[in-house]
């Protein structure tokens, strides 16, 4: 689905190669799992009031996007998309 949307999208590209070690920062749960859910919730406003996700960010992904990349286009602190 990426690359079909990067195809879609002149100016993205999916890369082929990992940026470097595995850094899971995109969790998704199965429709349904409410209790799953609510957890993985409460865990993303724990962690965003720590900006872990602007230190993995920082870390794996800001090295790979132009200097003008705003990382609020990118990630989603807290869980709370905020553009």
């Amino acid at each position: 689905m990426l690359f079909s949307w990067a195809r879609q999208n002149p100016g993205y590209r999916v890369l082929s190669q990992m940026l470097s070690a595995e850094a899971p920062i995109a969790p998704t749960v199965k429709k349904g799992n409410i209790e799953l859910r609510d957890w993985v919730n409460a865990e993303l406003a724990k962690r965003g009031e720590e900006k872990y996700l602007l230190k993995l960010y920082d870390q794996y992904v800001r090295k790979e996007l132009s200097d003008d990349t705003k990382p609020e286009s990118v990630i989603v602190e807290g869980g709370k998309w905020l553009g």
